[in-house]
């Protein structure tokens, strides 16, 4: 992965860290207040006395990180608010595990485990929170009294830890697919408009060469004269090259080999060769003149045409 990809992938997992803080410090305000206020009702008074404290100092952080996520602080530094996040959700987690010493308690450590993988994007936050909860288990179980029960859980926040590492590299792979495939958009997009700057300049280059080249030239799309140079607009007797523009190439041909004018370029058309062809034009000078055209296909303006060279052919007599 180039650096140009690796910043916008950088760019775009902070997107990503800006909209779960957009849509979920508020609801967890809510919820640790809420929280605070069951502990207060459910919890013994020892127990109460350090996880109380944690759950309202954690729905004031949400509450306040719900109205500065916004300044340009910390706009600027959304890794730093998603691992604060983390910290609080964990923080919690472990907490409510190691006072109450009840291996029941690990369900909240597999909640969080779970949510890590599905809602932080930044690879190096991720991979701390889940050493974090898992060293928060041990931690639990370290300091509690021993029952079989930890065994059960133990392989549950295990499962719960797989289950968050592929959702969470699920998810990571998607935006990072995403991101690659924007960037080789772009860059085609670029290498398309530098081309055709580029063709733009050479046919700007080659329309002033053209029309002050001695030979009679039309550029064709169709039917229809594109540009003409004063060559050939002396050759047909027009004013001036733009009053050809628009007109059919038909008409300046003698009407009896129109036909035979047609079928030739077609010819030339498709890429097979039929060679010059002579003819006479339709023109007020008299005689009319006699030409030998020639013809090939070019690309004029970004879209498939025509070049056709007329040189006046001398009259032997």
């Amino acid at each position: 992965m180039d650096a140009e990809t690796k910043q916008r992938l950088q760019a775009a997992l902070d997107a990503r860290a800006h909209d779960v803080h957009r849509v979920m410090f508020a609801p967890l305000c809510a919820f640790y207040t809420l929280v605070s206020a069951a502990h207060t009702m459910l919890l013994t008074p020892e127990e109460q006395a350090y996880i109380v404290p944690v759950a309202v100092g954690s729905a004031v952080w949400f509450g306040v990180a719900s109205m500065v996520r916004t300044r340009p602080w910390w706009v600027d530094r959304p890794r730093l608010l998603t691992a604060a996040f983390a910290l609080v959700v964990g923080a919690n987690s472990i907490v409510h595990l190691v006072v109450t010493q009840s291996p029941v308690q690990t369900t909240n450590v597999l909640l969080a485990m779970v949510g890590a993988g599905v809602l932080i994007a930044d690879r190096s936050v991720y991979a701390l929170t889940v050493a974090g909860l898992l060293g928060g288990f041990a931690l639990g179980v370290a300091v509690s009294p021993s029952d079989p029960s930890w065994v059960h859980f133990g392989f549950a926040l295990g499962a719960s830890a797989v289950l968050s590492m592929i959702a969470y590299a699920a998810q990571f792979q998607a935006l990072k697919r995403r991101v690659v495939a924007e960037v080789e958009r772009d860059r085609t997009d670029l290498a398309r408009r530098v081309q055709a700057s580029e063709l733009l300049a050479q046919e700007s280059r080659y329309r002033v060469l053209v029309s002050m080249a001695p030979t009679a030239m039309f550029v064709l799309q169709g039917e229809s004269i594109q540009f003409a140079n004063r060559a050939a607009a002396t050759l047909v007797g027009s004013e001036s090259p733009t009053s050809l523009v628009g007109q059919s190439c038909e008409c300046f041909v003698a009407e009896n080999e129109r036909t035979t004018f047609r079928a030739w370029l077609d010819g030339r058309r498709t890429e097979d060769d039929p060679g010059a062809l002579g003819c006479t034009l339709n023109t007020v000078t008299w005689p009319p003149p006699r030409v030998e055209l020639t013809a090939t296909p070019i690309s004029w303006e970004g879209q498939p045409a025509t070049l056709l060279l007329a040189s006046r052919l001398v009259d032997p007599s």
